[in-house]
């Protein structure tokens, strides 16, 4: 069974729902996954159930309280990058990718790597 597959037997807890988390809320659903995106402040997700998996926004820490709740209750915790090679691994595994990471620069750097590709 596929990855995506998979995800669609599954409930999914998103943590963050920032940019991508937004985004990427509107890939699981065009999956057709259920899912549900908690962020800082948000009602208790575990009122309405249990989840199979979960997938973290970088912005979080691994010691953030909630994320060690997800862990201690043994829900399987990936990150959005994790998550996006997985899918980039099914649907299209010769693609290349570019990181880039840190706190200052990295619109400026996107852009100018961005205009050196093109």
């Amino acid at each position: 069974m596929s990855f995506r597959e998979q995800l669609r037997n599954e409930r999914i807890l998103l943590v963050g729902g920032g940019v991508t988390g937004k985004s990427l809320a509107a890939y699981l659903i065009a999956l057709g996954c259920e899912h549900l995106t908690y962020d800082d402040g948000a009602n208790d997700p575990f009122a309405s159930g249990s989840f199979d998996r979960a997938i973290v926004s970088p912005g979080w820490r691994k010691d953030h309280p909630f994320i060690q709740d997800v862990i201690a209750r043994g829900i399987p915790l990936m990150s959005e990058i994790d998550f996006a090679w997985r899918i980039k691994s099914e649907v299209a595994p010769a693609q290349k990718w570019v990181a880039i990471t840190g706190t200052n620069g990295k619109t400026t750097t996107a852009q100018m790597v961005e205009s050196i590709f093109s």
